[in-house]
């Protein structure tokens, strides 16, 4: 009832809400309606699936979890939803019809798909996420099969960032702030998306984290997101 719940405001603002603000507007609209729409959005909606994550984990592992863990991190999802819907509700304000796609602006950095690096980059992280994957439901060889989905998870990561993103003009291994906002804000997602699922992941096996059903498959979802 939580998810649902939390869903269905956004989907209000984006199916309903969103027509009134302009006739441009569009459900689908991927890097159009400006600069600051696009990194609200971007936020609103990976802050809602992080929510939405949290509670599914929650519903899945009632029976384990302590009783002050499961209040403490349903009121955290609680809080992560309100701020979310928030966000796209704000986002409306800060739509623009004329506003230059996103991808359009020769701050944004465009890489070359058909790229090798890119090519290993992803099958790192895809192979990195069934690794994972494979921790969820063999808990015997858990320790090795997350050692393996830790070192190809930062492959795929140090691939992408080092090697594909030297070919893109005026490219630096550290450029805070650089790139235009949209790529600021993807690349601090991306980065922050991969270091929680190795962190966490380490944190299961290891013993410093209550395992949970379904942990290990949603830290290969985040994985792969963050790719």
């Amino acid at each position: 009832l939580g998810s649902v719940a939390a869903l269905s405001p956004a989907a209000f603002t984006q199916v309903v809400a969103g027509p009134q603000v302009s006739p441009q507007w569009s459900v689908i609209q991927p890097w159009k309606g400006g600069d600051e729409f696009v990194v609200l959005q971007l936020l609103g909606w990976n802050m809602l699936g992080n929510a939405v994550s949290v509670s599914l984990i929650l519903m899945f592992n009632l029976e384990t979890l302590p009783v002050l863990a499961v209040k403490g991190a349903a009121a955290a999802a609680g809080a992560l939803v309100f701020a979310a819907n928030c966000i796209l509700v704000v986002s409306l304000s800060t739509f623009s019809d004329h506003a230059k796609p996103v991808t359009d602006s020769p701050t944004v950095f465009a890489p070359r798909l058909d790229s090798v690096p890119l090519y290993v980059a992803w099958g790192s992280a895809t192979g990195a996420a069934a690794y994972f994957v494979a921790a969820e439901f063999a808990p015997a060889q858990r320790p090795l099969f997350v050692g393996f989905g830790v070192f190809f998870a930062l492959i795929g990561a140090v691939t992408t960032h080092c090697i594909a993103g030297r070919s893109l003009p005026g490219w630096r291994l550290l450029q805070t702030l650089r790139g235009g906002k949209a790529f600021v804000a993807l690349q601090a997602l991306g980065w922050i998306y991969i270091c929680l699922a190795v962190y966490l992941a380490l944190c299961i096996t290891f013993g410093a984290m209550f395992p949970m059903r379904g942990m290990f498959v949603a830290l290969a979802t985040c994985l792969l997101g963050g790719q």
